[in-house]
């Protein structure tokens, strides 16, 4: 995958095919599949019809996403594109019944690893810090709803120190 200069898409994969030379805008509003979300500041509230969207955390301030109520299909990739340096960089479901199962492989810059699994009756978010749980380059995370209630997370958290979990409750 490239992001050229001018915030276009080259290519990038997915499972059964690739989306191609869709120009992006940070300042523009986006929808639906197969768009980049970028530079949309501190919040961003998704919705259903984003489904198929890369969402970028680019702000060194960090970002929270909250994902729109799980309907099944719906799907997201995050990339850290910019590293956390202050605040966190947050997803989040979109209310106190809504889960995360699944799980993440978090890698220290040394190569030691952490692996974090969650059963899908108590996890909400992903909040990393930028150190030990994570947002660092390259970090990128995989998300599916799989009925009304739940929400299907796989990745790859890079992180620094003592790595920590960044599966949390709220």
């Amino acid at each position: 995958m490239s992001i050229l200069a001018e915030n276009t898409i080259n290519e990038i994969a997915y499972a059964g095919g690739y989306y191609s030379n869709k120009p992006i805008s940070t300042t523009s509003t986006i929808t639906g599949a197969s768009s980049v979300i970028s530079g949309q500041g501190a919040t961003v509230s998704l919705t259903t019809a984003q489904s198929g969207s890369l969402l970028l955390f680019d702000r060194a301030a960090g970002i929270t996403y909250t994902l729109p109520s799980p309907s099944a299909g719906t799907y997201y990739t995050f990339m850290v594109t910019v590293s956390v340096t202050s605040n966190s960089d947050k997803i989040v479901t979109n209310t106190a019944s809504q889960y995360l199962m699944g799980s993440l492989t978090n890698i220290k810059t040394d190569l030691t690893s952490l692996f974090s699994i969650t059963d899908g009756t108590s996890i909400r978010s992903i909040t990393m810090n930028g150190t030990t749980t994570g947002a660092l380059l390259g970090s990128i995370f995989y998300f599916y709803a799989v009925n009304s209630t739940q929400w299907l997370v796989d990745g790859t958290n890079l992180a620094s120190g003592t790595i920590a979990t960044p599966f949390a409750t709220s």
